[in-house]
């Protein structure tokens, strides 16, 4: 079975009154690093007080690293507190995608491991 041509989802693009510039987005490494933190994507209905913060504060890990949960928790009050619903969709998308790269398709896996010199025996 070929892989998919899957539509990618675009970053989401934050710009304070002082012109700072944040790209959210997610890979691999900042969705691991927003589980570890305590996130779970199925408790976003449920506990919204928890989750929506730490979800926002994952999407930043990929391109700002440095920022602190708290730094997130202040960017995010600084915006109203709260996050549009569009908002809110575009980052579990985002997060989705992340985790979609943990899972490659046979084949694809079989031809990249041509290029890597890795093979698996099962």
């Amino acid at each position: 079975m070929a892989k998919e041509n899957k539509e990618v989802v675009n970053p989401i693009t934050i710009t304070n009154k002082n012109g700072d510039v944040y790209i959210l987005d997610y890979d691999r490494a900042s969705c691991a690093a927003v589980n570890k933190a305590g996130f779970n994507a199925n408790e976003i209905e449920s506990n919204p007080e928890e989750m929506l913060p730490l979800l926002f504060f994952g999407a930043f890990k990929k391109h700002h690293r440095k920022l602190s949960k708290a730094d997130t928790d202040r960017i995010l009050e600084d915006m109203g507190g709260g996050m549009p619903t569009k908002m809110i969709e575009r980052l579990v998308e985002l997060y989705l995608q992340g985790r979609e790269g943990l899972i490659v398709e046979d084949e694809e896996f079989e031809e990249n491991a041509k290029n890597t010199g890795w093979t698996i025996e099962i």
